[in-house]
């Protein structure tokens, strides 16, 4: 059996490992959805995004 502090201190490591893992994942998802949204922008300027084409053309 461990000890109380040897539990406090493996979770309070698991817990920072965790939030640090997190916080990069979210940065990551951010700097994805920052290029998805200038591809898109890119896209309605030039004219080759769906929703600027004529009905009956195939994407």
């Amino acid at each position: 059996m461990m000890d109380k502090q040897a539990f406090i201190d493996g979770y309070a490591a698991a817990r920072k490992a965790y939030l640090r893992r997190e916080r990069e994942r979210q940065i990551l998802a951010a700097a994805d959805y920052i290029t998805y949204r200038k591809s898109i922008h890119r896209q309605q300027r030039n004219g080759t995004f769906r929703a600027n084409r004529p009905k009956g053309v195939k994407v």
